[in-house]
């Protein structure tokens, strides 16, 4: 093990050398691009070439591909590593070697939020981008001029991250490896707790004391958000929260247990759902607050926009600025996004990866089309492929015809225990309509030969199964 600097003993010069190791992840990704814009000089390396290495290089950052200890800049001031190559990296090593300070990715980001006197963090296992893009939305149709960093792409900052010298700073609260419990928020919010990341947390058990500690970091000036319809996520907010705590739902207040509401209380009414996307009302106790039209389709992107607006009204935003912000948000990358058609056929990329959100994602299919669903699933880790299984085998039967591909295994390892073959066996099994396809080519050429007008084509997962969306896709 390494010694890494402590965030309150980092002191970075002007125009630092920066070097990231890992610079391709969604978030090192932003948080370098931060860096260089602030006029810092960067530096990263990543496992292998993408569209993120591109774009940085054409932002003027020097990539490596491949980890070599020869990488490392001369006169470097700082080093940041990911948790996905770890603190035995040849580079890391080189730079505790040569006395060069070294920290995690989600401790600088910690730094950074420290920063700024109003840093919002958005946490929950389940549709943080989404909310993280909702929040950023308003605060900058609202001419608060926040910095953003976020784990996908919007299309308003052209990236995933935003510069600002104001004092607000919006983040995704990312609960791997308790990263989240790294940073310095003013306020935050607590979407969902759900049995999430088991590889690290080992059980549901310890996703909720990271949770619970994370309500404890909100700064007593601050206040957190939570959604009342989790009833785990507000006894963690209770547990360990020492500022305000706001509650919200998509249920009325005569659905919630009273234990999981708080004096101030906003949910949704009179909600109608359609493919093109979602009107409905917002209160505040027995107050109607305003009224809201979403171009994203889904009830849980209603509860998204709910945390987002509690969030806001809690920084000073009026409901007026809100609702007109959250009608022109038009979501975030890969958060059931069209990419195009397929023999006249919608085709939609999604990043869903766990039961609940692949279980979402679905039912706007539904709204979307009344023909066959095609779901491309591509499992996310072997850990999360073994402990959701079961769960797998029920939310897909929402999906008229599923084809599997090989499991995407990011920071894990292969130990012959569980592969797709097997999870398109046991979908069958369930009743489910199911074929493994290791090939994206074959893939491809299978649904552009069976998929017909009137249809509808998801891929999901956090992989790069979304290749295959691009393929079969005609603008």
């Amino acid at each position: 093990m390494i010694n890494e600097i402590n965030i309150d003993d980092l002191k970075l010069p002007k125009n630092a050398t920066i070097h990231f190791v890992g610079i391709g992840g969604s978030s090192m990704s932003g948080i370098a691009m931060i860096m260089a814009a602030r006029g810092h000089r960067v530096s990263g390396s990543d496992a292998e070439d993408s569209p993120v290495i591109e774009k940085l290089r054409a932002s003027g950052i020097v990539v490596f591909i491949g980890h070599n200890e020869a990488n490392i800049p001369h006169s470097c001031d700082l080093v940041v590593y990911t948790v996905a190559v770890g603190d035995s990296n040849p580079e890391v090593l080189r730079a505790a070697s040569l006395g060069i300070p070294v920290i995690e990715r989600g401790k600088f980001l910690g730094y950074l939020t420290a920063e700024h006197k109003y840093s919002v963090a958005i946490s929950g296992t389940h549709g943080k981008t989404t909310t993280t893009a909702m929040v950023s939305t308003i605060l900058i149709d609202s001419d608060y001029n926040p910095a953003v960093h976020i784990g996908g792409q919007l299309g308003l900052i052209g990236g995933n991250y935003r510069v600002s010298g104001s004092d607000f700073f919006v983040t995704e609260a990312c609960e791997y490896h308790s990263n989240f419990l790294n940073l310095r928020p003013y306020c935050g919010t607590i979407l969902n707790v759900d049995r999430e990341h088991l590889d690290w947390f080992k059980t549901y058990e310890n996703v909720e004391a990271a949770f619970t500690k994370f309500a404890g970091i909100i700064s007593p000036e601050g206040f957190l958000v939570v959604c009342a319809d989790w009833p785990d996520a507000v006894k963690c907010a209770k547990e360990g929260a020492s500022s305000k705590i706001v509650t919200y739902s998509v249920r009325k207040p005569s659905e919630i247990p009273d234990k999981c509401k708080s004096d101030e209380h906003y949910y949704a009414d009179n909600i109608v759902l359609a493919a093109s996307g979602s009107t409905f009302d917002v209160y505040k106790n027995d107050s109607f607050i305003m009224s809201c039209k979403l171009n994203i389709a889904g009830i849980h992107n209603v509860s998204n926009a709910l945390a987002a607006s509690c969030t806001a009204f809690g920084l000073g935003c009026t409901p007026e600025q809100v609702s007109s912000a959250l009608e022109l948000f038009v979501g975030a990358d890969r958060r059931f996004q069209i990419v195009g058609t397929c023999n006249g056929a919608p085709v939609i990329d999604d990043y869903a990866h766990h039961p609940t959100e692949i279980k979402a994602t679905l039912a706007s299919a539904r709204l979307t089309s009344n023909g066959t669903i095609w779901g491309v699933f591509q499992p996310h880790t072997f850990t999360r492929a073994i402990n959701c299984l079961e769960d797998f085998g029920k939310v897909f039967k929402n999906c008229d015809k599923v084809i599997v591909t090989d499991i995407y295994a990011s920071r894990e390892k292969d130990n012959g225990e569980i592969n797709s073959r097997l999870i398109s066996d046991y979908f069958t099994e369930c009743g489910i309509d199911s074929t493994y396809m290791k090939d994206f080519t074959q893939i491809a050429i299978y649904l552009k030969k069976n998929v017909k007008e009137g249809d509808l084509v998801i891929t999901l997962g956090a992989g790069d199964v979304n290749k295959i969306a691009r393929m079969i896709s005609v603008m």
